[in-house]
């Protein structure tokens, strides 16, 4: 088997297996720590912890179920939310935003409001004058 075809398998068997849980957490932690630890050792001791590390956090965010993937996913149904082992960890749910302009009940319903604010504010004010 030539290296292309050893490849080409070792890809399409990376594609079949299903993900396994936080994989792309674990990858981008210990790219981290590689790049961290990088600058000990002889120069090819660094030299090969740098690229292994540059690696691993490439890897943790492209991908199949990278991380990327994950933020994309998460950010066009318009919330943030943080899943490990397909549980929801943490949420932050963005609120819809109000309309600028609204019906014409909204509205009338909006001045009103601040008619009786005005209203109590000019009492009062008129009750602490006397």
């Amino acid at each position: 088997m030539n290296t292309h075809g050893l490849i080409d398998g070792l890809r399409r068997l990376d594609a079949e297996r299903p993900t396994l849980p936080a994989e792309h957490w674990l990858k981008l932690s210990a790219g981290m720590v590689l790049l961290l630890a990088g600058g000990r050792g002889s120069f090819v001791a660094r030299t090969l912890s740098i690229a292994a590390g540059g690696v691993l956090v490439y890897k943790a965010f492209s991908g199949r179920d990278g991380l990327t993937e994950m933020l994309k996913r998460e950010s066009a149904q318009g919330r943030r939310t943080l899943e490990l082992d397909g549980r929801l960890v943490a949420s932050a749910d963005e609120p819809e935003p109000e309309p600028i302009i609204g019906s014409a009940e909204v509205l009338r319903e909006r001045l009103a409001l601040e008619e009786d604010a005005a209203t109590v504010r000019d009492a009062v004010e008129e009750s602490t004058r006397t």
